[in-house]
């Protein structure tokens, strides 16, 4: 997968098993339902409501079977590389192929960065879909579930679920 420039900080994440290409129906995780529901992409980060507005899946020249994901709940100018600007960012990767697959420490995470604390959260229950490819956008959804095991207060839980369109952005190598 393809190296984030942000630095992973595993301060928290609950693990769920999974192998990340089977796509069988495995969306009860323990007692949570990460089902992927047909809503817009929305959800809790530590107490805060977070819906999405925009973001790009970028296809590298060096790495054409994976698409590189950038979600925010903030406008953004389509293929913004940076987005700066965005308090939150929603990061993953995904094989560049219409699929779903089950969220796995070892191999399938998506990261959630917020300013407000500098923390990256990384998912490791929950599920990723990309339904749809075309020239120029990426359709998809996904459910993750994170529990912060460090924050003893009542608002330690991050869980977004959804579907959300994402512009097809096609880069050169880094």
């Amino acid at each position: 997968m393809r190296t984030w420039s942000y630095g992973i900080v595993f301060g928290l994440s609950a693990c769920a098993g999974g192998d990340p290409s089977d796509t069988s129906d495995d969306s009860d995780v323990g007692e949570i339902d990460v089902t992927i529901t047909d809503q817009p992409l929305e959800g809790d980060i530590k107490g805060d409501a977070w819906s999405f507005v925009s973001g790009d899946a970028s296809l590298y020249d060096d790495s054409p079977e994976e698409l590189s994901f950038t979600l925010t709940a903030t406008t953004e100018d389509e293929c913004n590389v940076t987005y700066s600007e965005a308090p939150v960012r929603i990061l993953f990767s995904a094989p560049n192929q219409v699929g779903e697959w089950a969220l796995d420490i070892n191999s399938q995470t998506i990261t959630v960065y917020t300013d407000v604390d500098a923390m990256n959260y990384v998912a490791s229950t929950g599920n990723l879909r990309i339904d749809e490819i075309t020239d120029t956008t990426v359709t998809g959804g996904l459910h993750l579930y994170i529990e912060d095991v460090f924050d003893d207060s009542d608002n330690n839980v991050i869980e977004l679920d959804g579907t959300f369109t994402a512009n097809l952005c096609e880069r050169g190598g880094f």
